[in-house]
């Protein structure tokens, strides 16, 4: 998130919204990893509708991800 922050004081909106994406899904992946659990090929409101499955999840959450 430093690095996408960095990126955002600099104007590179493309990369800040990609660094900002893969830091979501690697953060909401390790919840997964935690629960011994891998998920593939699933985007991030995917991963965090698979989550809801098993912790509270705000919807607005989701929604905001798609």
């Amino acid at each position: 998130m430093d690095a996408a922050r960095d990126l955002l004081d600099g104007g590179f909106y493309e990369w800040t919204c990609f660094l900002s994406q893969q830091a979501c899904e690697k953060a909401v992946k390790a919840v997964f990893y935690k629960l011994g659990m891998e998920l593939f090929s699933y985007p991030v409101s995917g991963l965090l509708y698979e989550l809801s499955k098993f912790f509270k999840v705000d919807e607005d959450l989701i929604d905001m991800v798609n």
